[in-house]
């Protein structure tokens, strides 16, 4: 399995040459960090030898109950690292990947305008969703880019369609937990419905400070989901807070 040593030594050279990168753990991410979390993941692998990196991008206002990252992002082919030469073929596509996928998503406006618009990656194999498929998580950036009217829609169509939902696989997994036999499976079931109904009242918290209009209320719950997010990632001291563009008309 990929080690903890081995990812410090293979970024060993880009963190020494390059002043806004820093690796933490598992991830080497671009700094300083506002509204987009981006950088390069180093998975565990099954053969130590065979690394399987990728580049991410995130948004830090997600809603905390929420998938964070892992939907856009593009995988990097750098070989094995016991091939000769592996350290510069490693060195070469973190650069490239740094310069042409992340460094032009610093802003929550780039990264709009590419999670919304954005297809699969080329020739890249990667994850690269439309922002519109996850709904809470397109609500919440519209909201910070200001569009609350179109937040607001988003978040309400989100928890119109899916809480009578969940509430029903609430119900349907207690069931199967008085059930022995079912136990097991209630329990997940009950676990996933609860988390998905926490998405839900996130989503109704924005949908109703935006349909309010209240810009100043809307912020402050935007920089506790920021807030939380960071300290999810552990990231608190590579984050530089900084107004959102729904700020600029307050």
């Amino acid at each position: 399995m990929t080690t903890a040593a081995e990812i410090r030594k293979w970024t060993r050279a880009i963190a020494s040459s390059r002043d806004d990168v820093v690796l933490r753990g598992r991830f080497l991410f671009m700094i300083p960090i506002r509204h987009v979390i981006r950088g390069v993941a180093f998975p565990g692998s099954w053969d130590k030898t065979l690394p399987r990196p990728y580049w991410f991008v995130a948004t830090t206002v997600t809603p905390p109950a929420g998938s964070f990252g892992g939907k856009w992002r593009g995988n990097l082919d750098v070989g094995r690292s016991n091939e000769p030469g592996f350290s510069e073929i490693l060195d070469f596509h973190l650069n490239r990947a740094i310069e042409e996928e992340l460094a032009p998503l610093e802003t929550i406006e780039a990264f709009y305008a590419a999670a919304a618009t954005r297809n699969r990656p080329a020739p890249v194999h990667g994850n690269w969703e439309r922002l519109q498929h996850f709904p809470a998580n397109h609500a919440a950036v519209l909201a910070a880019l200001g569009r609350l009217e179109e937040a607001g829609s988003e978040a309400s169509a989100f928890v119109d369609k899916y809480e009578l939902l969940w509430q029903q696989r609430l119900l349907t997994g207690e069931a199967m937990m008085a059930s022995r036999r079912t136990r097991g499976m209630g329990r997940d079931e009950v676990e996933f419905a609860s988390h998905q109904l926490a998405l839900v009242d996130y989503a109704k918290s924005l949908a109703s400070l935006a349909a309010s209009g209240k810009k100043a209320e809307v912020v402050s719950l935007l920089r506790d989901w920021e807030r939380t997010n960071i300290h999810r990632w552990k990231l608190e001291l590579a984050w530089e807070p900084t107004p959102f563009p729904l700020e600029r008309d307050l």
